[in-house]
């Protein structure tokens, strides 16, 4: 069993999207003591040399349907909506975010709504991810 890296479901298999690490803190947005809330998860290796070609991300198959709704919207030509400038909960890059509503499980309410912010970069990996999935093929059993 494997956790996915947006909601924390635990599931046999995860689809996995690769996730490029920036080679470093430094970008004209946000600042270098922002810090994550509790609960979130970033997908970022404590040193960068460890995975100079990025990163493997177990994302489940309601938060990719998301994650693919939210990209379709922000990388459209005809409809461009505004983001928010911070850390991206998936690469750990500081520039413009973009909502994504996902559904975290949970035992007592069934799921809780939340909005995680990613950055159009690993929504366009997200979104390739879910074009090459074929038809009714689930990432679990």
């Amino acid at each position: 069993m494997t956790d996915c890296d947006l909601c924390g479901v635990a599931l046999p298999t995860l689809n996995n999207v690769k996730i490029f690490v920036p080679k470093d803190d430094s970008s004209s947005f946000g600042s270098s003591s922002a810090c994550k809330s509790p609960g979130n998860s970033i997908i970022r290796p404590r040193f960068i040399s460890h995975s100079p070609m990025g990163i493997w991300a177990g994302i489940c198959d309601t938060c990719l349907e998301s994650l693919n709704k939210t990209a379709e919207k922000v990388l459209s030509e005809s409809e461009k909506p505004t983001g928010t400038c911070g850390k991206c909960e998936m690469c750990a890059a500081y520039t413009m975010l973009f909502g994504v509503d996902i559904e975290i499980p949970s035992f007592s309410k069934g799921n809780e709504p939340e909005t995680s912010y990613i950055c159009a970069v690993c929504l366009q990996a997200c979104k390739d991810v879910f074009d090459k999935k074929e038809p009714g093929d689930s990432g679990h059993h």
